[in-house]
């Protein structure tokens, strides 16, 4: 996501100057996406609901968490609303996955970035950036090309909870970067209130398979566990907005394991929607850089 505008203040310095900012939040963010995007080819070679099984994943991650966090969890009203904020984007995704297409679902869940926008906007009080719109614009685009042929039908339900759920991904990008916040902290309340859910599937564990334990495991481990740590370490210095630009890959990545794993070629339609985000990705991080370097570059102003 284009951060040409974001550049979100946890003190009065904020992250206005490279110097002041570790290098290598963009990469954590990439590194969470890509374990994100083996939930399509995974939760494929599943029979069980989306929702136990998000459930059962959840359980296992609130472990790998635990022990990234060293066996504790802070808590505080910031920490909280990461962790609801997490919570109902992970379980209205499921949900919505029931009842409407998975196109619409994922494609109503990108709006992350709008919403992460429109939040920083009311709480700067400003306007965006002309670049930050065209960005926007230009990765939706994509996202609206990739899912075209797919978008259409569902239940209205299905339709708010998968937007309901966009706007509770942008919560996590947005509230995590408030000051107080911890998100390994809020993200291991949020696994743990998710692996409640599954209680109202419990009659489906006797019929699973080793396979799928096993590949339930892999989710908790990798998909949810790790990404969650990359995701916490990246979004300490990787700004909002670019972090939720940088999650949209996933749409590409989606189709592309698919289509190592199970041979579905992407259409012409995918790839050039899959064009439109990268551009929009890479375009989004040459001009964090470009800004933040000129800020930097700036001569301190003098008292004198």
């Amino acid at each position: 996501m284009m951060i040409a505008f974001v550049f979100l203040k946890n003190n009065a310095q904020g992250e206005c100057c490279m110097k002041n900012r570790k290098p290598g939040g963009e990469l954590f963010v990439l590194l969470a996406t890509l374990c994100w995007s083996m939930s399509g080819v995974l939760t494929k070679s599943l029979s069980i609901s989306p929702v136990l099984s998000n459930a059962l994943r959840s359980f296992i991650a609130v472990f790998i968490l635990l022990a990234y966090n060293r066996w504790k969890v802070r808590r505080n009203k910031t920490i909280w609303l990461g962790a609801v904020c997490g919570l109902l984007m992970s379980t209205l995704f499921f949900i919505a996955l029931d009842l409407t297409p998975a196109a619409n679902a994922v494609v109503m869940q990108y709006t992350a970035p709008i919403f992460v926008l429109l939040f920083t906007c009311l709480r700067e009080r400003r306007l965006p950036g002309k670049m930050q719109v065209l960005v926007v614009l230009a990765a939706f685009a994509g996202v609206a090309v990739v899912f075209s042929s797919g978008f259409g039908g569902g239940s209205l339900v299905g339709n708010l909870a998968a937007l309901v759920s966009g706007v509770a991904f942008a919560g996590m990008f947005f509230v995590n970067r408030l000051p107080g916040a911890e998100p390994a902290d809020a993200m291991i309340l949020a696994f743990a209130l998710s692996a409640v859910t599954g209680v109202f599937y419990v009659g489906q564990l006797p019929g699973m398979s080793a396979r799928e334990w096993g590949v339930v495991l892999l989710m908790g481990v990798v998909q949810h566990g790790l990404a969650y740590v990359f995701f916490s370490i990246g979004i300490r210095t990787c700004p909002s907005f670019s972090s939720s630009l940088i999650g949209m890959l996933e749409t590409v990545l989606v189709p592309l394991w698919v289509f190592l794993v199970f041979g579905e070629a992407p259409s012409a339609k995918a790839v050039l929607g899959s064009g439109l985000i990268i551009a929009a990705v890479v375009t989004n991080t040459l001009y964090e850089h470009k800004k933040a370097a000129a800020l930097c570059e700036r001569p301190p102003v003098s008292n004198a």
